[in-house]
Order: C-alpha cells, then sequence, then structure tokens
C-alpha cells in the first residue's frame, strides 16, 4: 500500500513535512514545526508513558511513509502483545503495550 500510495504526490508524507518546515525562520524552529507536523497526524503529543492522546489518529493520513514507518510499526507492537496473551493465556498487556506504543511515537517525531 506504502507504495501505490508512494505513486502520487499528493499522498507523501515528505511534502507535508517540507511544507512544515518552510515555514520556519530559523533551524530551532524548523524542528518544532517538522515535530508539531509529525505529531498532529499521529498521537499529538497530549500523551503520558502509559497513556496515549485522546486525539490519537484524529490528523491520521494514509500517506506513504507513514504507513510502513509508524502505523505498520504500531500495528507490529499490538499483534505481538495480542499474540502473546493468546499463546499465554493470560489477560492482553495494556499498559505495556502503550508503553511500546508511546515509545514508537517519541522516536518517529524526534527531529
Amino acid at each position: 500500500m506504502d507504495t501505490l500510495l508512494a505513486c502520487h504526490d499528493g499522498f507523501l508524507l515528505g511534502p507535508w513535512l517540507e511544507s512544515a518546515k518552510k515555514l520556519a525562520q530559523d533551524e530551532e524552529q524548523e524542528k518544532q514545526f517538522e515535530w508539531n507536523a509529525r505529531t498532529q497526524i499521529t498521537l499529538w503529543f497530549d500523551n503520558t508513558k502509559e497513556e496515549a492522546s485522546l486525539l490519537r489518529d484524529y490528523g491520521n493520513k494514509y500517506w506513504s511513509g507513514l504507513l510502513q514507518n509508524y502505523y505498520g510499526r504500531r500495528a507490529a507492537i499490538y499483534f505481538k502483545y495480542l499474540t502473546q496473551s493468546l499463546e499465554e493465556g493470560s489477560e492482553f498487556r495494556l499498559k505495556d503495550w502503550r508503553r511500546e506504543w508511546i515509545k514508537l511515537f517519541d522516536k518517529y517525531c524526534k527531529c
């Protein structure tokens, strides 16, 4: 799906990030604006280490560069914990999943 979306400029993550950075007047502001652009389409950043933002996915996009690098990895984390709980016959470790998901978000949004 990422490859298919990459066939059209309207479905690329790069132009979104570049348009945000072009508004900056210095390097520090450029990093801040890119971070803002990334958080807007993922978790919106009002999260803690164990609780994801209530606005998560509000501004999500199906863009090449975002599906594989963020949403695909997030889904893999979820399925890892789901598989573990099914194999062990235990409850889904929700807080552990959230911690790992939020670490992914932090890494993804690091500019």
